[in-house]
């Protein structure tokens, strides 16, 4: 994308966001039949899921969603024409608390009227809601694939996109919600790439002295809170990237080009290297 197109998006405040969620509640209906089938003791026991409205968060906003208790990543990787794409995008599935005991339990052969406890599931259950987020992504794979040409498959890797998410909440009836996260530029792919829309010449220019946060990030770590809470002066976090990974540039939700860290003077600096297109 352009600097001038980029220039004329920021101009029309939410356009892209407000047209991925649209396309997102046309299909929320699938995707809540979707996790019902994916989910058998839901069907077993007559839950409804119903599809509330999609929202556009960052994925740094439900990164810090005390009430998750549950995330699985997944590649998101646009499909058409008999092809996939190699260009890989990350979105999460997400369980609250409510929702992740609920679930397990019904998985595990109760009737699913398991409430939280507030206590951090064990490695045992998140091991068990993995292997059930298998069978939902299968799920809203099918969903996705014929109404948004995205294939989608499950990735160990806790490396999520750096920008805005179109999230989709699935609440079951009696309590909990699944969250299923969408990075904005999967599904806003074809607004990228068609015509910009036209833009008062007028607010084009008064655009250029606005300022925005520039975000230079390297990547992030997930945390208990209890381990949060000892951290201590001298103590190293283990980032899940390659050595070689490198900072993804950010301006209003969108990552704009990626660059390696260096040094400039005596500041911390990030060399651009190349446009997030390129990558």
């Amino acid at each position: 994308m352009s600097a001038a197109t980029q220039l004329e998006a920021l101009a029309v405040p939410g356009g892209r966001g407000r047209a991925a969620r649209a396309r997102m509640t046309d299909i929320a209906s699938p995707l809540a039949a979707a996790l019902r089938r994916a989910v058998p003791f839901l069907s077993r026991r007559r839950v409804a899921v119903t599809a509330k409205a999609a929202r556009c968060l960052s994925f740094a906003e439900l990164a810090a969603d005390a009430t998750i208790a549950h995330v699985s990543t997944f590649v998101v990787r646009t499909a058409g024409g008999g092809s996939t794409s190699t260009a890989a995008m990350r979105g999460l599935v997400l369980f609250d608390d409510v929702a992740l005991a609920r679930i397990l339990d019904g998985v595990l052969g109760g009737d699913g009227s398991a409430s939280t406890s507030g206590v951090a599931p064990t490695s045992a259950q998140s091991a068990l809601a993995s292997r059930v987020t298998g069978s939902m992504l299968r799920a809203f794979g099918d969903v996705l694939a014929s109404r948004l040409s995205l294939a989608i498959e499950p990735t160990p890797s806790k490396d999520v996109e750096a920008g805005a998410a179109v999230v989709l909440p699935l609440a079951m009836d009696g309590g909990g919600t699944v969250l299923l996260a969408l990075p904005l530029s999967a599904i806003a792919r074809d607004e990228d790439a068609a015509e910009p829309q036209q833009v008062d010449s007028g607010i084009a220019a008064a655009m250029t002295d606005v300022e925005l946060d520039v975000i230079a990030e390297l990547g992030k770590v997930r945390l208990p809170l209890e381990a949060i809470a000892q951290l201590a002066v001298g103590d190293v976090l283990r980032l899940s990237l390659p050595l070689d990974e490198r900072a993804r540039i950010c301006a209003g939700g969108a990552t704009l080009f990626h660059g390696r860290p260096t040094a400039s003077g005596h500041v911390v600096a990030v060399a651009i290297e190349r446009a997030a297109s390129e990558a």
